[in-house]
């Protein structure tokens, strides 16, 4: 019984718990603690490992060994008052995410992101042939790795950041793919952490505009300069997305998208064909978040003499956790006896009982749940709180105050909590009918709709495809939650691809700027009939060509150049979305659905039943499937 846990102490902090080489559960902070790209400290690092703990029914004590990459020292101090720990690099914590969830036998290993550990604290074995300045930090990793896990440096880029970046304005000046394109997200919408927003814009764009400034040049070694002042070029007066409301400004936007985006496939191309000429390999592994670039990661399955490709579905800095866990298996096992199997799926969140979503229910179908909104930062959060009628008022007050502190961590002060009124008409057989109510602290008050309960789970399938057939947007809910920024048929909003303004509505239900495309899911075998294909996409990792036959019956699915990030799925990995989908195409003969994250705008994806119950409203969604329950605002 050998449970190992793999830790990510840093940027998207998270973790992840193997049971004798396979895993058992992982989670992200971002899901608990309810703050998307928050702040990393101790606290919510501890949460992710009680979750973990919690999920496999172990104790600290229980754990054969602790594998972390680099924390704050506060954070190191007391994961070590527990015990020993042992930590690794960040390249190469990506390098065995990826490898150990491949199935191949050898691959040559990509590893390129914004930036990684700085040269001195890189193991010396890993640094690679040359002597940089201790400060230089990683930027792009190029390994051959074989089973079992024989690791081999080929080439490490390592850049240095920009004095520049100091002073105004504040760009993410340092020389990576990775914080290219968070530059780029600077400029066009304000933050770093939109590069999926400069992904979907790039193809309104076009190359003539800015064809003559060169951002990134390619080396003979695998390696490339790139510039961290092109920014500088552009209108200032546009930066941090304050064009949005200028039409020059807005063709602008689009334009740089284009850019970036083609310097983007360019590096990597000429990344990928050096590592083919070098190690004559048929597989290729990528990790590091600029492997969630899907339109990228398609460019590179079709242009380099790759045969294959498996990028970490978890490709950011969240997946560092499995890297740790798989290093942890290695080293305590030396050659494993128990071979690593291909990844499969990431469902790797913990399952909520059938009975934690009947209470949650039952509270809710007897008038004893209701939700509000506090504000929180820039953006309201959601919460339910139940209650008894028999509590006395206060009793009541102070169990509705607790379950917010509980579940949020907003700090309200009780006396502020107490200004929420209740009013209430007599009670009849249903129990307490809510007529009116207001609130002086917090931001908008929404009545509850009346459920629809559904309890069949051999049918679920059946009504839930009716109902999207009819074109009715609905969340939907199962089991544990995707691992990585995907949301992948457990935690989804499903739709109607064949309705030309299905992709607009579902962009204003989430508060999402219009030009963003959606994503299609559908099953293995209509795939390849579907899209140009040369090999599945379980993850929604690749973006193939829409046939042009079926562009015309799945719009809302097909970007504007024609491709889509499409997801895969069979039985055997989702069981439930499979059944689905044959029920629709048995509809509509169309064996394809939309399926976008289960999230508000500036939210992370919904973790637990709570958070679903919560956005369905908040979203206004036609309907919730909640396991095998289905709430629904109308009869």
């Amino acid at each position: 019984m050998m449970y190992i846990l793999g830790v990510n102490a840093h940027h998207d902090g998270s973790a992840c718990l193997l049971h004798n080489g396979e895993i058992v559960v992982a989670i992200e902070v971002e899901r608990l603690n309810r703050v998307k790209h928050g702040e990393i400290n101790f606290n919510n690092i501890w949460q992710c490992i009680n979750y973990c703990l919690s999920a496999a029914n172990i104790q600290w004590e229980d754990l054969s060994l602790v594998v972390c990459n680099s924390a704050d020292a506060a954070t190191v101090n007391r994961l070590r008052s527990w015990g020993e720990i042992t930590f690794i690099s960040h390249h190469i914590a990506h390098a065995y995410s990826v490898f150990a969830g491949s199935g191949f036998e050898s691959a040559a290993v990509l590893i390129t992101d914004g930036s990684g550990n700085q040269y001195k604290d890189v193991e010396s074995h890993l640094k690679g042939s040359r002597i940089i300045p201790d400060h230089y930090e990683e930027s792009e990793s190029y390994y051959l790795i074989k089973e079992p896990f024989e690791v081999q440096v080929l080439q490490k880029n390592w850049g240095e950041w920009s004095e520049k970046m100091n002073t105004p304005p504040y760009y993410y000046r340092f020389p990576s793919l990775g914080h290219m394109y968070d530059l780029t997200s600077q400029y066009i919408f304000g933050h770093w952490a939109h590069p999926g927003k400069v992904m979907g814009l790039a193809p309104y764009g076009a190359a003539d505009r800015l064809a003559d400034i060169d951002i990134v040049i390619p080396n003979g070694d695998g390696s490339f300069t790139i510039s961290t002042t092109w920014v500088d070029a552009l209108p200032q007066k546009w930066s941090y997305g304050r064009g949005w409301q200028n039409e020059d400004a807005i063709a602008l936007y689009k334009d740089i998208a284009y850019k970036v985006q083609s310097e983007l496939e360019k590096a990597l191309i000429h990344s990928a064909n050096w590592l083919h000429a070098q190690t004559k390999e048929r597989n290729l592994c990528i990790a590091g978040g600029v492997g969630l670039n899907c339109v990228a990661n398609q460019k590179i399955l079709h242009e380099t003499p790759f045969e294959a490709i498996h990028i970490m579905p978890a490709a950011g800095d969240a997946g560092i956790a499995v890297g740790c866990a798989y290093f942890g298996y290695y080293k305590l096992q030396q050659r494993p006896s128990l071979p690593l199997k291909q990844l499969s799926h990431v469902y790797l969140g913990r399952a909520y009982a059938e009975d934690e979503i009947q209470q949650l229910l039952q509270a809710y179908t007897n008038n004893l749940l209701r939700v509000t909104w506090y504000q929180h930062g820039n953006s309201p959060v959601p919460m339910f709180v139940s209650y008894q009628t028999d509590e006395e008022p206060l009793k009541r007050e102070r169990m509705i105050y607790d379950a917010v502190e509980k579940r949020y961590h907003l700090e309200i002060p009780f006396e502020y909590h107490k200004k929420l009124r209740w009013y209430f008409e007599a009670e009849d057989e249903q129990g307490v009918q809510v007529q009116k109510l207001t609130q002086t602290y917090g931001n908008s008050w929404e009545l509850v709709p009346q459920p629809i309960i559904f309890d069949n789970p051999d049918f679920i399938e059946t009504v839930t495809a009716q109902l999207l057939s009819k074109g009715l947007v609905i969340g939907w809910f199962q089991e544990g939650s995707e691992f990585g920024p995907r949301a992948l048929g457990h935690r989804s909003i499903l739709a109607d691809p064949r309705n030309p303004n299905m992709r607009f509505h579902l962009n204003n239900i989430k508060g999402r700027e219009q030009f963003r495309p959606v994503s299609p899911i559908t099953t293995n075998e209509a795939a390849l009939r579907f899209f140009k294909m040369t090999q599945l996409s379980p993850f929604m990792l690749l973006a193939p060509e829409v046939q042009e036959p079926y562009r015309a019956m799945i719009p809302s699915a097909t970007h504007i150049d024609g491709t889509a990030r499409v997801q895969t799925v069979s039985p055997e990995t989702n069981k439930k979305v499979y059944k689905l989908l044959k029920a629709f195409e048995h509809l509509t003969e169309v064996p394809v659905l939309i399926n976008t994250s289960f999230n508000g705008p500036g939210e992370p994806i919904v973790e637990t039943p709570v958070d679903a119950l919560c956005a369905f409203l908040r979203l206004r969604l036609d309907g919730l499937v909640l396991g095998n329950w289905i709430i629904g605002r109308e009869q």
